[in-house]
């Protein structure tokens, strides 16, 4: 179930709402008990809706789970090496659910490849957001073996798995950031809180729904004839899918930690104007934050950070982002994704002091160009098309841009309106400027919500936008990480 669909819009999310704040502005005992309960339920229905075998897998990995917990909570005084061996089985297991859902069939690829064999090639449904669920599993575990969790139910537990805002597309989150809730006494802190809600549900909706889905028309018409582009048209199908996969991205964020808020529960923002950032190392503390902490503190602290020298912390910096491309996705263009920003987050850090002495600009133009060519590697997905893409930028020929392309964003309405003919390209150049304007000076929808005074005339604006977006589910596309 998508959050950008009708039935979760119109149905699934307001009787979402309804019951949930029957409850939690009730006068009930237990009444925070009651509305986890409920939220559990409602995210089991909005689990179910993916597949009865989704859930399945997903009943079985959080049983699995609950299990290993117990253990390593019952073997609290045994000797180090038994914990530890509880801890590694629990975390194989549910990286090997993983690798079988995600890689397994990328691994008989390449062995066939490798070794001219012919294994066959299963078809497998990606369970939806098996990644996020594996890592935030993982978390729980080391956590638990770290003794950071205290006390864990099983509803507990089933409510940090299952909370629908965050299960398909994060943030990631540690268990003892999320199960912190309570009744706020203050009823005008718990209206602010509605209200800011869906302010960011709405700019995230807006995003993904006006602007990601608009951009990908784009995407996908220069990457289904990429043998056919000239330089100007890869050009702008690159920065196209720069700017669809952070709108998509962080709106898809934005509406999780929106609808999270009406709730009345935080989760900590994902995206923080990314593209301002003014070398990768800033770049990494401003994308996808959940995470950035995540390899962090489980991968990178573990392989001894920067604690064991210079070279060694490069080394882990590499282990690092290998990981982190792999994690996107089972292609090697994946991780020569993670390598290209391993090698560039190293030579941040080697280089900072140095950095420090150029212009911001000049270090905002740089970094967002080696972003914008990395995003090309992520996008083509196999070697031929990132050769394609990266031949047509090369080749030259800054012409008029390739028709297919140049004419994938057309409003005819104010052609007719207007009575005026507007050229292929001339839509898309300037989308780009405008959101370019957007992405790189204006401040993002968080911190617009957190400045926001919510007054009448705000209120009519974001229900005009609100209202835009549900006539735009008609065009509407899955979120780009829906089966990731």
């Amino acid at each position: 179930m998508l959050f950008n669909s009708y039935i979760f819009v119109l149905l699934f999310f307001p009787l979402t709402l309804f019951l949930y704040f029957r409850i939690y502005l009730g006068k009930y005992n237990r009444s925070v008990e009651v509305s986890k309960i409920i939220l559990i339920f409602f995210s089991i229905l909005f689990y179910l809706y993916a597949g009865v075998q989704n859930f399945i897998i997903f009943t079985a990995l959080c049983v699995g789970n609950v299990l290993f917990y117990y253990l390593l909570h019952r073997t609290g005084s045994c000797v180090a090496y038994v914990r530890r061996g509880i801890l590694w089985l629990g975390m194989l297991g549910n990286l090997g659910v993983l690798f079988y859902y995600k890689y397994y069939n990328f691994f008989i690829d390449n062995i066939n490849a490798l070794f001219k064999t012919e294994f066959q090639i299963n078809e497998i449904n990606m369970p939806l957001g098996l990644s996020f669920i594996t890592f935030q599993n993982i978390a729980f575990l080391v956590d638990a073996y770290r003794r950071d969790i205290v006390k864990c139910s099983v509803a507990d537990y089933m409510f940090y798995m299952t909370y629908f805002p965050k299960v398909s597309s994060g943030p990631i989150t540690r268990f003892q950031d999320l199960i912190q809730m309570k009744t706020e006494e203050n009823r005008e802190e718990f209206w602010n809180n509605v209200a800011s809600g869906f302010y960011l549900f709405v700019m995230g909706l807006g995003k993904k729904v006006l602007i990601a889905d608009t951009l990908l028309k784009v995407t996908d018409a220069g990457y289904q004839h990429v043998s056919e582009l000239n330089a100007t048209t890869a050009l702008l199908v690159s920065l196209a899918y720069t700017f669809q996969i952070y709108f998509d991205f962080s709106g898809y964020s934005d509406m999780a930690i929106g609808i999270s808020r009406m709730l009345q529960i935080n989760l900590a923002d994902n995206f923080n104007s990314p593209y301002k950032a003014k070398s990768i190392e800033e770049f990494w503390d401003r994308w996808h934050i959940s995470l950035t902490k995540f390899l962090t503190r489980y991968l990178y602290i573990p392989l001894g950070g920067n604690r064991k020298g210079s070279k060694r912390t490069y080394l882990n910096i590499l282990v690092v982002f290998l990981c982190s491309g792999l994690w996107h996705g089972a292609s090697w263009t994946f991780v020569i994704w993670g390598g290209m920003h391993g090698i560039a987050m190293m030579l941040s850090k080697r280089f900072r002091n140095a950095l420090t002495r150029i212009p911001k600009t000049i270090c905002q133009i740089i970094t967002f160009l080696f972003i914008n060519f990395t995003w090309i590697v992520f996008r083509a997905g196999d070697f031929h098309t990132l050769r394609g893409m990266c031949q047509a930028l090369l080749r030259g020929g800054w012409g008029g841009l390739l028709p297919e392309v140049g004419s994938a964003i057309r409003l005819e309405w104010v052609e007719k309106l207007f009575n005026v003919y507007v050229p292929d390209g001339a839509y898309i150049i300037s989308f780009l400027v405008v959101l370019g304007i957007l992405v790189f000076v204006c401040p993002n929808a968080g911190e617009k919500a957190a400045r926001r005074q919510f007054t009448v005339r705000n209120a009519v604006w974001v229900l005009m936008v609100f209202i835009i977006c549900l006539l735009s589910f008609s065009h509407v596309t899955s979120y780009i990480y829906t089966r990731f």
